[in-house]
């Protein structure tokens, strides 16, 4: 038997194996075989969605303070996670997706996987760690039939989304408080004609201990008024004087703490990996919507060991 009908062949089993599995290791009357749901008119067993609870739950069901709502809404959605993906599974299956027995060694050795657990059979941790491939590998299929974002695209998501993208960029910053409009405008001549510096009027006309000590601020963070004077000074120069809050100030920028340049070109590459991921995942949920809508799925509420609270989305 060729490596593809052998891999073929395992994939046609894995949920009979389940069951299988499941039948030799409880005896018939255990809770554990009853069927939660049907996906697809294939069992999914409270075995199954326990162990899945156990591997995806950690220590949140032994928080005191969670109220049991809470936790049922928890559950529920790990259900939920749990049936999407193993619709996501039998699609892969279709598509005959393979994964080969190194893939899934490496996988495990690498920990992707979930610590091995010394009272879980081996061949459980394998076949969990096929099926998590075999989606992967779906995934990964569906994103590289999205198209690449032009460069178009690429410049005006990156400047709609610039803040979140990049944190604002940060500057030292220097503030002399003077004490009035017309002291502060014959300073600022004297610095621009150079007969004095920002260090002297800093040491000239201190108001306060500490006055014109540079600080580490964040463009954003600063006033619109704060910013318009600011607007293209270059590290060294000084502003013209502002009236803010009953005072009058001069500041001068003493670094930008970042290279413009370097930071146009992180902008345009964190754009385009945002812009990719944000198509892979309208890709992901259409293809997940459209197989769900093609996929009967049938929960027995009943059988559950929580109270199902469905989505509200």
């Amino acid at each position: 038997m060729n490596a593809r009908v052998r891999s073929r062949r395992v994939l046609v089993l894995v949920l009979p194996l389940i069951a299988a599995l499941a039948a030799c290791e409880d005896p018939p009357s255990d809770p554990a075989l009853s069927v939660v749901a049907y996906v697809a008119n294939e069992p999914l067993y409270l075995s199954d969605l326990q162990r899945y609870l156990e591997s995806n739950l950690l220590e949140v069901e032994t928080a005191d303070d969670l109220p049991p709502e809470t936790l049922d809404e928890v559950k529920s959605r790990l259900l939920d996670t749990m049936i999407d993906e193993r619709v996501l599974l039998a699609e892969a299956v279709r598509r005959d997706i393979e994964v080969t027995d190194p893939e899934i060694a490496a996988y495990m050795d690498m920990g992707a996987a979930e610590a091995p657990d010394e009272a879980q059979p081996q061949v459980w941790r394998e076949v969990e760690a096929r099926q998590r491939l075999l989606i992967q590998k779906l995934q990964e299929q569906v994103a590289l039939d999205q198209a690449p974002p032009t460069e178009d695209e690429i410049e005006g998501y990156a400047y709609a989304h610039q803040d979140e993208l990049i944190p604002p960029r940060p500057l030292e910053l220097r503030a002399l408080q003077l004490g009035s409009l017309e002291e502060a405008q014959r300073v600022h001549q004297d610095i621009r004609s150079r007969r004095m510096t920002f260090n002297e009027a800093a040491l000239a006309y201190e108001a306060s201990p500490g006055q014109a000590l540079p600080q580490r601020v964040s463009w954003q963070t600063l006033s619109e008024q704060v910013r318009l004077v600011l607007e293209g000074l270059a590290p060294g120069e000084v502003s013209k004087p502002i009236e803010l809050y009953g005072a009058v100030y001069l500041f001068q920028i003493s670094s930008w703490l970042d290279d413009p340049a370097d930071r146009d070109v992180e902008l345009m590459h964190r754009a385009t990996l945002a812009l990719e991921g944000e198509r892979r995942r309208q890709a992901l949920d259409a293809l997940l919507g459209e197989l769900r809508s093609r996929s009967a799925v049938r929960l027995k509420e009943a059988a559950l060991p929580f109270r199902y609270i469905p989505s509200a989305s």
